[in-house]
């Protein structure tokens, strides 16, 4: 994966080295065509209101994490059948003590159909640009160092 990542990156950058990118809605067709073998990327232009918090939908529902379960760091756990409590230990150390004791209800039905909801969106509304930058956008529309076919895209923003 990382030599993937790596890959893309180089080829993105090699593709675009020699282009000036004027505009944001430039910025699909430039992803797009930077790989042609075996295909050209494909690009999903997404508007601001598609952006959802998944993170948040997921914690707010995964009980072992209201609990202050550092799961990557855990070593030993301790169930016992028919009992909702579990000890976890971060070492392998055959010490008594647990280093995390909690009860964990799986919830059953009701929690299943609870389950299910809409994420939050991120971004209810377009992010401003600060008056400074407005200012310089339209400067450099006005003395045409931005070609005149890309003004309407700066002054709706």
């Amino acid at each position: 994966m990382k030599h993937c990542k790596h890959k893309c990156s180089v080829t993105f950058r090699l593709w675009i080295k020699n282009r000036v990118i004027w505009a944001p809605s430039e910025w699909s067709t430039i992803i797009g065509n930077c790989r042609v073998n075996p295909r050209p990327y494909t690009v999903i232009k997404l508007e601001h209101s598609e952006f959802q918090n998944w993170k948040k939908l997921g914690d707010d529902q995964l009980v072992l994490t209201k609990t202050g379960l550092k799961m990557n760091s855990v070593r030993q756990a301790f169930f016992q059948k028919g009992s909702s409590e579990v000890a976890v230990k971060y070492n392998y150390g055959s010490s008594p003590e647990y280093d995390l004791c909690f009860n964990y209800d799986k919830g059953g039905r009701e929690r299943q159909e609870k389950a299910v909801s809409e994420p939050e969106k991120i971004n209810k509304q377009l992010i401003p640009i600060s008056e400074m930058n407005k200012r310089d956008l339209e400067k450099l529309c006005k003395n045409n160092v931005i070609p005149a076919r890309l003004h309407d895209e700066f002054f709706k923003i």
